[in-house]
């Protein structure tokens, strides 16, 4: 009986949270979103922003949030390689949305037409017909196709919905509080023949909520105020003596770390993992066998990443 009591209330507990809508619109988290263009070699990468959301416009007697951008830069320049990091020094609007939460839909002002367009519908059910969604490439109705669940990196679950489109493609569109296929604030549909946006590592209140560190690196901030919330100390410091360098930032999220060091051409030249323990993060990184020249640190736990440079 209290096995059974026990697995009701499981069921029950999965069931609210499937039923408790999730906004998309709030504060204190980060949506990073690259574009993928194979005419720019070597990498087929050519730009990408981290998104967030601050402040808000009236457009027509309607109240928008804004969604403000970072660039996001290669630490490798002239080619737009990895390893990327986000330039924090300077932030600009991207895109004008709302939420109405009641409907659970989200809206964009669409520039292209100077109009307010439906960009996500998170009421729909299978077999329902979505038009005029947001973007010029989008096709004029999309039906969805399928509704299942993701589980987030704390545990939680959220809708995905799954459709397919006028011209046959079948896939993930959009999921509850996270955004869409392309990332956040841009159409769910681009020309595949050319380029097309890849979302990455959602970030909330600094912890990583969805896309994998070790596999997708969640990127670290370069270039910003000491106040930002989300810019630990990062501290290198070469000493041309011992010909190393001290590597020293407060506490790291997470259980495991993933160190790298890379040259200008994108070359790893240092590698190290290891188990976290409590404190603050040292290591001395001998550099006595490398060229001199600049180097950049990369440091990724579960949770959040660390870039820094060093001259040697």
């Amino acid at each position: 009986m209290k096995n059974f009591l026990v697995s009701v209330l499981f069921l029950l507990a999965i069931s609210a949270s499937a039923q408790t809508y999730h906004p998309l619109i709030r504060p204190d988290t980060y949506w990073d979103v690259m574009k993928v263009n194979f005419r720019v070699p070597p990498c087929n990468y050519e730009s990408g922003n981290r998104f967030f959301f601050q402040g808000d416009s009236t457009i027509n007697g309607v109240q928008y949030n804004i969604l403000q951008a970072y660039n996001i830069i290669s630490l490798v320049p002239p080619y737009y390689c990895h390893p990327y990091a986000v330039d924090g020094s300077v932030f600009y609007p991207f895109a004008y949305m709302r939420e109405d939460t009641v409907l659970k839909k989200v809206f964009i002002y669409d520039t292209w037409f100077n109009t307010e367009s439906l960009q996500y519908d998170f009421s729909v059910n299978v077999g329902d017909t979505l038009d005029s969604l947001y973007g010029p490439w989008t096709p004029p109705q999309v039906i969805i196709t399928s509704i299942d669940t993701v589980v987030l990196n704390n545990g939680q679950l959220r809708k995905r919905f799954n459709g397919i489109n006028m011209w046959g493609i079948l896939g993930e569109l959009f999921i509850e509080s996270l955004g869409g296929n392309q990332g956040i604030g841009f159409p769910l549909f681009s020309p595949v023949f050319d380029f097309y946006y890849e979302p990455g590592c959602i970030i909330e209140n600094n912890v990583t909520l969805y896309g994998s560190v070790m596999g997708n690196p969640c990127l670290g901030f370069v270039g910003l105020t000491e106040n930002n919330p989300i810019n630990p100390v990062f501290s290198i410091a070469y000493n041309p003596t011992s010909h190393s360098a001290t590597l020293t930032t407060p506490s790291l999220k997470g259980k495991t770390y993933l160190l790298r060091v890379f040259d200008l051409m994108g070359k790893v030249v240092f590698k190290e993992e290891g188990t976290l323990s409590p404190g603050y993060f040292s290591r001395d990184l001998k550099m006595d066998g490398l060229a001199s020249g600049v180097y950049v640190v990369c440091v990724l736990t579960e949770e959040m990443g660390l870039v820094g440079k060093v001259a040697k």
